[in-house]
């Protein structure tokens, strides 16, 4: 009995072992992979509007995941080169989701700038890589899509850093929480427009969002290309 009770023991500490070693390892990979992320940076809310004249306006649908643009003045954005998706990090482990349905709308000037931005995101329509994170995701503890069904986006400016890069000072709204954040883009002039990427991180526990040992950095990944028609 005793060598029984002796193995079952030394079993339980490999098995602790092996799972500490485990998420040891799963750890220092997120890590690595989130330090190359630029993080957006929280700054003091600004009212102020762009004064700038929009000429154009292009407005964003996506609905059960299928995009679709409409597009009034010279600019317009290929829906096949939209993505928007975020990256959660647990121990030991990853998902990556998107959400669904989402609406929005892009404000441009006369040179084909972006001046400002608003995105709608459906809470319900999370999409992850696991249906029962879905459902554990809507729940009161992250969004509460049952008090708060809707996550706002707000681009209130587009400040120019380089040729190649830019901060868009962005209201961001989720459970009723309104942070003003500078979120680094990157872009490439083209010959017909402009690509433009963001590869950020946002911390949840801003929007009151905490789960036991999920990490506090989210990774944002969204892109496109605007073209002149």
């Amino acid at each position: 009995m005793k060598n029984v009770i002796m193995s079952i023991l030394g079993l339980a500490i490999l098995i602790g072992l092996a799972i500490g070693a485990y998420v040891t390892i799963g750890n220092q990979k997120n890590a690595e992979e989130l330090s190359g992320v630029e993080e957006s940076q929280f700054v003091d809310s600004n009212d102020e509007k762009n004064d700038a004249v929009v000429v154009s306006e292009i407005n964003l649908s996506r609905a059960g995941g299928a995009w679709s643009v409409t597009s009034t003045g010279d600019y317009t954005i290929d829906p096949a080169t939209l993505k928007f998706e975020f990256t959660g990090y647990k121990p030991g482990g990853q998902h990556i989701g998107t959400f669904q349905n989402l609406t929005g709308s892009v404000a441009l000037d006369a040179a084909g700038k972006a001046i400002g931005a608003m995105l709608k995101l459906d809470p319900t329509s999370i999409k992850t890589d696991s249906e029962a994170l879905d459902k554990h995701l809507q729940a009161d503890v992250f969004f509460d899509t049952a008090n708060h069904p809707e996550i706002k986006v707000a681009i209130k400016s587009i400040e120019n850093v380089s040729d190649t890069s830019a901060k868009a000072i962005t209201d961001i709204t989720i459970k009723g929480n309104t942070k003003t954040l500078s979120i680094p883009v990157r872009i490439e002039k083209t010959a017909t427009g402009m690509k433009f990427w963001v590869d950020t991180k946002i911390k949840i526990s801003e929007y009151q969002m905490a789960y036991g040992p999920v990490q506090d950095d989210v990774r944002v990944v969204a892109s496109g290309e605007l073209k002149k028609k």
